[in-house]
């Protein structure tokens, strides 16, 4: 529950979130104070938005997907991206076409346990197939990989 709530307020616009440490039981307390103090900060010299961009609504009639065919892709794209980044990637994701030719990579900066509902969340709205990667995946066409996040 926690992910899927962090992902909707980042959606609406919050600037970032700090996840439960893991250990909260046996203190690590320390280590959040400081990223959340850390986040604030950066929240505060950012100062108010620069461009309000809010997740385009879905497209009228989402493609069905296209079945993975052991193509290899045309292109494979990179993209790495952090705050900001789940707007930008609900935007470029539900923009593309189920015949996509390429494959994208993506690497945004989230805890582990997010990206798998993130990853749920972009599939949802795009005709590509959006997945969290997992060791052995095959780059294809029409193919999204997110990059698993790590304990913080």
């Amino acid at each position: 529950m926690g992910a899927y709530s962090a992902l909707n307020a980042l959606a609406l616009g919050a600037f970032d979130f700090v996840a439960k440490p893991s250990d909260a039981q046996t203190g690590g307390l320390e280590q959040i104070a400081r990223e959340l103090s850390v986040k604030i900060k950066v929240a505060a010299i950012s100062g108010p938005p620069k461009l309000a961009c809010s997740p385009p609504p879905p497209p009228a009639r989402i493609s069905p997907k296209l079945k993975q065919t052991g193509a290899k892709p045309a292109r494979s794209i990179a993209i790495g991206v952090s705050t900001g980044g789940p707007n930008a990637l609900h935007y470029i994701c539900s923009q593309l076409p189920a015949d996509f030719p390429g494959c994208l990579l993506i690497v945004q900066h989230m805890p582990e346990g997010f990206t798998g509902m993130f990853a749920r969340r972009l599939d949802d709205c795009s005709s590509i197939n959006v997945v969290e990667a997992r060791s052995g995946d095959f780059l294809a066409p029409g193919r999204a990989l997110i990059v698993p996040g790590t304990a913080i």
